[in-house]
């Protein structure tokens, strides 16, 4: 539950950099239904990917390609 919260902040991270309402795109992300539903109720492994590939796009916009492919 707390790999699926983490995106989150990737997510206002991510909107902050692209210059977006950046409150709303964090809110949006935790309200979806199909991240909510996985997370509560049928729990699949794959939904712990989304935050880890909302971090490596955040570090190759910052310039930290390494980090992003790795």
């Amino acid at each position: 539950m707390a790999v699926v919260a983490a995106g989150g902040p990737l997510t206002y991270a991510i909107a902050r950099r692209a210059g977006a309402t950046t409150w709303l795109a964090a809110l949006l992300y935790l309200l979806h239904p199909a991240v909510a539903w996985l997370a509560y109720d049928n729990f699949h492994p794959e939904i712990l990917v989304v935050p880890l590939a909302l971090g490596g796009y955040l570090a190759i916009q910052e310039n930290r390609q390494l980090l992003g492919l790795a």
